[in-house]
């Protein structure tokens, strides 16, 4: 886990420019260490704006920006209730949505060793895909005309950059929306974090829990690290922290996976107004609905 620190190359200013020293790239992901982890699930894709929707429909997810107070720019047009953008990753959830959606899906958020171990794989690469810089075959260089009048930076809906896989089958891990993880941000917490499951610090001065991922494909944050001669996407060892981000989930393999999600599976469908069908064999027909449906008194 992390990475060795990368050399400071000062900015090359045109003739009669002053563009002064510029700035260092961060170090908070020194040095690299060995961590072991327990098995564990981690969703194959990002979580959609329409399935955190679902979530909010069912009144356990908070709406996204009424939440985090998304103002200005992106997060003006960006907002997970929009039908038009039910396909797109979310990328402007708090930690508390994220967390609320992964408890009722049935799962929780990553820590920040366990997405990580998910996109380097089990040697440890730069990338899911190997060490290889990253290229058109990874993800799409040229996504045409900016959707729903984003002026700046856009994402593409979740599947896009197929080329963005794992070995073991994880999808856009730095091509999409970055993606909050359980761990509070420390930029030195590599310098003391523990051997076995690293659950991040228990305090910290930051009130931001870490992300991971591309931050941002375009460099607006960690714009000064180039790595592999390039700046985007980012290598998978990159952390930041930040108020909103996107999401994917996890799962702790204890050996009883089938029951409880099949329990979330059914929970989910009474929240969304569903009925259940009657357990077979048994002695009279018995369906439930969600409280919404029943007639008022």
């Amino acid at each position: 886990m992390g990475h060795d620190a990368l050399p400071y190359e000062p900015p090359v200013c045109a003739p009669g420019e002053v563009c002064g020293p510029g700035s260092p790239p961060p170090k908070d992901f020194v040095p690299p260490h060995k961590v072991k982890l327990k098995p564990f699930f981690i969703d194959r894709y990002p979580v959609t704006n329409g399935q955190y929707k679902q979530c909010f429909d069912a009144g356990m997810c908070p709406d996204d920006c009424h939440a985090g107070g998304c103002m200005g720019d992106f997060f003006d047009v960006y907002h997970a209730t929009d039908p038009l953008l039910a396909d797109f990753p979310v990328a402007t959830v708090t930690f508390e949505g994220a967390d609320a959606y992964c408890r009722w899906a049935g799962k929780r958020l990553p820590t920040e060793a366990e997405w990580e171990r998910a996109a380097r794989g089990p040697q440890s690469f730069d990338y899911p895909w190997g060490n290889d810089a990253p290229d058109c075959t990874r993800y799409v260089c040229d996504p045409g005309p900016p959707p729903f009048g984003w002026a700046f930076y856009w994402l593409l809906p979740v599947g896009t950059n197929s080329g963005d896989v794992s070995a073991e089958g994880v999808h856009e891990l730095v091509t999409s929306a970055v993606q909050v993880v359980h761990d509070l941000y420390d930029p030195f917490y590599y310098q003391s974090s523990p051997y076995e499951d690293p659950q991040g610090p228990a305090d910290t001065w930051s009130v931001f829990h870490t992300i991971r991922g591309d931050l941002f494909r375009r460099g607006w944050l960690a714009g000064n690290i180039v790595f592999n001669n390039v700046s985007s996407p980012l290598p998978a060892w990159v952390r930041q922290g930040r108020p909103a981000s996107g999401l994917r989930c996890a799962r702790s393999d204890d050996g009883a996976p089938a029951a409880r999600e099949n329990f979330h599976r059914l929970r989910q469908r009474v929240l969304l107004g569903g009925r259940l069908s009657p357990r077979p064999g048994a002695a009279r027909r018995v369906g439930w609905r969600s409280a919404r449906t029943l007639p008022p008194d």
